[in-house]
């Protein structure tokens, strides 16, 4: 019988991450709700943030602004070499103001198929050897669930994040439920490797239902939100202002105060405490 496989919690650290990055190869993997969950965990923290997208994921705007990345044409960046350079100014200007405001975190939500492309600008853009001047690091989260493909897609993410991003910085897969059991994979799952090399440890995504996550991307309202329970009459108005029936409203309020009470103390481990 196969031992089940651990995932052991990342170190805590005393400052959040001046960078985070959501990265995988693959696309459908919960790159936007691993991101959702880490911007919402910062802004209880108080962080003020700067988040940047180039999946056009539209629920990341109930955090605020949002700025998109379109990543040049591929026929571009061939007669360009520095295309996918320049359309990043606008996140290079964000890092250079992380020098003097420490309070500040920035979030980029990527998207599949990008990892050469963007591991290619943080390399010459110099940015790890930038955040370590500046007195943080970076964090690379990676999602990855049981299904083998996109076990194997994560672990490949992750030796790139890896081979760029060295100590201080960290890289951590975030373990999802949604495609079985990921303690029960078999011997040689691409999985059990990936968390072998996992150094910076793992986050566990709690258990949510694929009802739920649609129903909160649906919604265009924050989890800390959805999650606030101290006023049970309220389901009423958040269903009007979801557009959602309110019998899936008291749902998802529930389930939203459920992932938060799970996942808030992981998130403390990565520097993102007093959330609440």
């Amino acid at each position: 019988m196969v031992d089940a496989l651990h995932f052991s919690p990342p170190a805590r650290v005393d400052a959040p991450p001046g960078l985070i990055i959501v990265s995988q190869i693959s696309g459908g993997t919960s790159k936007t709700w691993t991101s959702t969950l880490v911007i919402d965990a910062a802004i209880r923290a108080g962080r003020t943030l700067h988040i940047f997208e180039n999946d056009r994921q539209d629920i990341l705007q109930a955090y605020g602004s949002v700025r998109r990345i379109k990543l040049a044409a591929t026929e571009e960046v061939v007669h360009n070499p520095t295309a996918d350079i320049e359309v990043h100014e606008d996140l290079d200007a964000a890092l250079r103001r992380l020098a003097e405001h420490e309070d500040e975190t920035i979030v980029y939500d990527t998207s599949a198929a990008s990892l050469n492309r963007l591991g290619y600008v943080v390399d010459m853009l110099n940015i790890p050897d930038r955040i370590v001047a500046m007195g943080s690091h970076c964090l690379v989260l990676v999602p990855v669930s049981a299904r083998q493909d996109i076990a194997s897609e994560a672990l490949v993410t992750f030796k790139v994040w890896k081979s760029i991003m060295p100590a201080p910085h960290r890289v951590v897969p975030v373990i999802f439920y949604r495609d079985g059991d990921p303690t029960r994979v078999s011997e040689d799952h691409p999985l059990r490797s990936l968390v072998a090399m996992a150094e910076d440890g793992c986050i566990v995504q709690p258990r949510v239902p694929l009802q739920v996550l649609l129903a909160h991307k649906g919604s265009g309202l924050p989890l800390y939100q959805l999650a606030d329970l101290r006023d049970p009459l309220a389901t009423m108005d958040i269903a009007k202002r979801a557009g959602i029936a309110p019998v899936m409203a008291e749902l998802l309020r529930r389930a939203c105060a459920d992932v938060l009470a799970d996942i808030d103390p992981q998130m403390a481990l990565l520097g993102f405490r007093h959330g609440a």
